[in-house]
């Protein structure tokens, strides 16, 4: 065989492997096919931890991150939302169902359920203050127009709802250190009066 037919075939060879799917790896794993199938073992995983945890747990992108990279666990905690697996709440934060049938409707999230689920989300150090601290330990059954919180971040309020949670900043020796229990005893004793310091 010619040099130039040698080349000529091998050349041939190249354009035909290259316009066939099935012998290009890179091709392959790009497919469409192969995202549907990467996409719903990502949901389904999600969905049996979902279906582990207790009836309206809260969730957050961050609690899927060992199972699938953040675009992934977004868009199928997305599509959980719209077929009714999960409640949306706000952004990148859901709830599992969790109806009562004596009641004949959905349980919602408390507000501090959701200031815990912002921080977790954020990365944030948060304490109850005022009010929420009192009304969160059981001090008191009067429900706090606005839930106030302490944290180590700038000023942020959020409304859910007919739900207002107002973050307000504060010196990190405040909070640093403490469990959340911890802070919510402390701020509520000072607002009782006990002069804790």
């Amino acid at each position: 065989m010619s040099g130039k037919r040698h080349k000529k075939i091998k050349l041939i060879g190249k354009q035909i492997i290259k316009s066939c799917p099935i012998w290009s790896p890179k091709a392959y794993y790009n497919s469409d096919e192969v995202r549907r199938w990467s996409e719903i073992i990502t949901i389904n995983k999600i969905r049996e931890r979902v279906k582990e945890a207790e009836k309206g747990t809260i969730f957050t992108l961050t609690d899927f991150l060992d199972l699938a990279n953040f675009d992934a666990a977004k868009k199928a905690l997305s599509r959980m939302g719209k077929s009714g697996e999960l409640i949306r709440i706000l952004r990148g934060i859901y709830k599992s169902p969790n109806y009562n049938e004596f009641l004949k409707s959905e349980i919602p999230a408390s507000p501090d359920q959701i200031a815990r689920a912002i921080a977790k989300e954020q990365n944030w150090t948060i304490g109850p203050k005022g009010d929420a601290a009192l009304n969160i330990l059981g001090l008191t059954t009067q429900v706090p127009a606005v839930y106030e919180y302490i944290f180590d971040g700038p000023y942020k309020k959020i409304e859910y709802d007919g739900i207002k949670i107002q973050f307000m900043k504060s010196s990190n020796k405040n909070i640093s250190g403490k469990t959340y229990k911890d802070d919510s005893d402390y701020r509520s004793n000072k607002d009782i009066g006990a002069g804790w310091e």
